[in-house]
């Protein structure tokens, strides 16, 4: 578990079956599981499509599992969430942009439940430093547990970015 799959969409990919496809490898099992795809590399115009990715996510129904019509369960644990949470809002103190925030998600029955609700981070900045909580979730082979638990709820958006080198 723990793998870093990643997307890369061109332009000239097929835009509705792109995002279909993103929306379930992104949220299907809440991320959970070693194909979850929790990074997408959007190449050119393709970034225009970035806006209806979110709306796909929002329609995305969070409840208990077992529950008919649901497309998102609780992730593992208390501390799983937390860890998400945490996550999250480390990639915003980053200078992510929140698109969608799946934190603080309530659902009804299951008020102590482990729920996040789809999560997107766009405008991702990726740098190589000890101190980005975030980026090493995306970047560290040795952060398995971390990038598991960030995939477990989130779909990073990387856009026209630069690779910015810590200093030395």
């Amino acid at each position: 578990m723990g793998a870093k799959n990643h997307c890369v969409v061109l332009p000239d990919a097929n835009k509705n079956k792109t995002l279909s496809q993103i929306t379930g490898a992104a949220f299907g099992a809440a991320g959970q599981r070693c194909m979850a795809l929790s990074m997408a590399i959007f190449v050119g115009r393709s970034k225009e499509w970035i806006p209806e990715l979110v709306e796909a996510a929002k329609k995305l129904k969070v409840n208990a599992g077992h529950v008919p019509g649901t497309d998102l369960g609780p992730v593992i644990s208390p501390q799983a969430k937390q860890r998400i949470n945490e996550l999250i809002e480390s990639g915003v103190k980053e200078g992510a942009k929140l698109s969608l925030d799946g934190r603080g998600i309530v659902v009804s029955g299951f008020e102590n439940g482990n729920f996040v609700g789809p999560t997107v981070l766009t405008d991702v900045k990726v740098k190589y430093t000890n101190s980005s909580r975030i980026n090493k979730s995306l970047t560290r082979r040795d952060s398995h547990k971390s990038f598991t638990d960030l995939s477990s709820f989130c779909m990073i958006i990387l856009g026209h970015q630069k690779i910015i080198p810590a200093k030395q």
